[in-house]
């Protein structure tokens, strides 16, 4: 897909949100893969909602391709991610459950299996008649229109990544609100227009997936921000509103009178996984749905850190590849061979599943940290990195693409470093330190291009103190300060807010290197104290990363550490 990005350019629009008719800023004109006409992304200066103009009819309902659906129920539907916004609502309140635009499905099966709420959904497409054949699930085949019979009122309506899709979204929150009960709630997700932002770096580079799919052109209507979303909520009586920004999506709880929504949209990962487990037993594991419930189950294992559980499921993944597509997982090189042969979508869904980056990388995952064994594990990784790259090759020549093999990819990339460095320390780090490391191509904005640069020398730092390669470390050491923002004698932080977890890794080991390396106490202990300071702020800001509530105390301990080490050589030197 191409997009041009405009200047200085309006158009008199109605707003399809606040209906204040005025000139409205093009923002860009994206072209329509296989379209006869570009379309332009208008922000209205009022509600900051973003209008696409000049779409195209409707296609005709039609199923979809073969190659579609294996995606979908392969590697696209991120289940987890549907059901994170239906943990801001207290199961104990719903017994009636609606979803509208369903598709397959997946979240009416999980919340009648695990919650047991009577769970019913409404979605014309063929996806949701395909869904309701292999789920068993109950979908209604036809569009939510205001006089619906659906069997409501219902405590709680769900409708994530639907209303972006719709011309009239008043006619469309109308219909919705129908079907909330007095005392229920209406739960949206969508994506954010926040994320399509214009920059000088954006002009230079292409799109990337994230906004690539809040966009698609064709497809989408009206882009909201929170403001937006709100007022059109409010608009139709729903006066308990709650909107949460997130970089790519919003999320929103709506009710007519005040609802105890939760500010954390946490999904119980135990409570998944036994449900994605419960879904592999009983369905074939040789059909796209196996696959697809047991390479879930497989990566929420590994990122749990359940490495038996894992290589357990991943055995059943083998034998499922070996059945439907004569693939070794054990042979890892000559599956990424197979894998970038394909240079269409339909030829691609005959020789390898969707997820096999994913499948790939996290037993790439498994080997260097449960077998521990960087050869191989460098194996898995270098495969995955190609697999990715060719099947986002295969999903952008059809104005598609996925995020989450986008960032399989570059982890993929990252972690053939991390395999280097404990294979090759000074080898490693002293090309990383001379940039001679080739970076894949980006086709993000280029400051991402920079910040997955940064990340790789920082979790390559990381990997040479923790393995001890403290001369090797050194070499980056300079170069990693720099990126974490410290800098001076005293550790100034030129920027001290919001480290991430890998950057919070990263200023800790460089203290360790400064307390163990340089034998400098009391510069370390101001590093330690950073990181207690940066740790405990991620905590109290609500669903930090797994290391900051770890290094909240190692963090204060080695600080302890340094100051005696400090106070010691000041009466040596006394």
């Amino acid at each position: 897909m191409s997009v041009d990005w405009v200047d200085g350019c309006t158009r008199v629009q109605t707003c399809p949100v606040c209906r204040a008719t005025g000139d409205k800023e093009v923002l860009l004109v994206a072209a329509i893969p296989g379209g006869a006409r570009p379309v332009s992304l208008l922000l209205c200066p009022i509600c900051g909602a973003g209008a696409l103009d000049d779409l195209p009819p409707a296609a005709p309902d039609c199923r979809p391709s073969a190659a579609a659906f294996q995606f979908y129920v392969e590697q696209g539907a991120g289940i987890d991610v549907m059901l994170g916004p239906l943990c801001r609502v207290p199961p104990e309140r719903v017994e009636r459950y609606l979803e509208i635009g369903c598709g397959v499905g997946f979240a009416l099966d999980f919340v009648h299996r695990m919650f047991g709420w009577r769970a019913r959904g409404v979605d014309p497409s063929p996806l949701a008649r395909a869904g309701r054949e292999l789920l068993g699930v109950d979908i209604v085949a036809e569009p939510l229109t205001r006089v619906s019979e659906l069997g409501g009122p219902f405590d709680l309506v769900f409708c994530s990544e639907v209303i972006e899709h719709v011309a009239d979204p008043h006619e469309f929150v109308d219909a919705l609100s129908g079907q909330v009960a007095s005392d229920g709630a209406l739960a949206l997700t969508t994506p954010n227009v926040a994320l399509i932002r214009r920059s000088a770096a954006a002009r230079r580079a292409g799109v990337g997936s994230a906004v690539l799919s809040a966009l698609s052109p064709g497809h989408h209507h009206v882009l909201f921000g929170a403001t937006a979303l709100e007022l059109l909520l409010k608009a139709h009586g729903f006066g308990d509103v709650r909107v949460w920004e997130q970089p790519t999506t919003l999320q929103a709880v709506a009710a007519r009178r005040p609802y105890p929504s939760r500010r954390q949209a946490t999904l119980d990962r135990k409570v998944y996984r036994q449900y994605l487990a419960d879904r592999a037993a009983i369905t074939p594991i040789g059909t796209p749905l196996g696959l697809g419930f047991a390479y879930r189950l497989f990566k929420d294992r590994v990122n749990a850190g359940q490495y038996r559980q894992a290589r357990s499921v991943f055995q059943r993944l083998h034998r499922g590849c070996r059945q439907a597509y004569a693939l070794d997982l054990t042979d890892p090189a000559r599956v990424a061979n197979v894998a970038c042969h394909p240079k269409d979508l339909d030829t691609f869904a005959r020789t390898c599943p969707f997820n096999l980056t994913g499948l790939l990388f996290f037993y790439g995952i498994v080997q260097l940290n449960d077998a521990r064994a960087p050869a191989r594990a460098l194996e898995y990784f270098r495969a995955a990195a190609r697999v990715g790259t060719a099947l986002r090759g295969v999903l952008r020549s059809i104005g598609a693409d996925d995020g989450e093999t986008e960032d399989l990819a570059n982890l993929a990339h990252l972690h053939t470093l991390i395999c280097l460095a404990d294979l090759d320390p000074a080898g490693t780090a002293t090309k990383l330190a001379n940039g001679e490391v080739d970076f894949p191509v980006n086709d993000e904005w280029s400051d991402s291009a920079a910040a997955h640069q940064a990340r790789v020398l920082l979790a390559v730092f990381v990997r040479l103190v923790n393995g001890g390669h403290y001369s090797d470390a050194e070499k980056l050491a300079e170069t990693a300060a720099t990126t974490l923002g410290v800098t001076g004698d005293d550790v100034n932080m030129t920027e001290p807010d919001g480290k991430t977890d890998h950057e919070l890794n990263a200023l800790f080991c460089l203290g360790i290197l400064t307390l163990k390396h340089r034998g400098q106490g009391r510069l370390a202990s101001r590093l330690f104290a950073l990181v207690h300071e940066q740790a405990r702020a991620a905590c109290a800001a609500g669903e930090p990363g797994p290391s900051a509530p770890a290094l909240v105390w190692q963090s204060r301990c080695h600080e302890a550490l340094a100051l005696c080490k400090a106070a010691s050589a000041r009466r040596l030197l006394t």
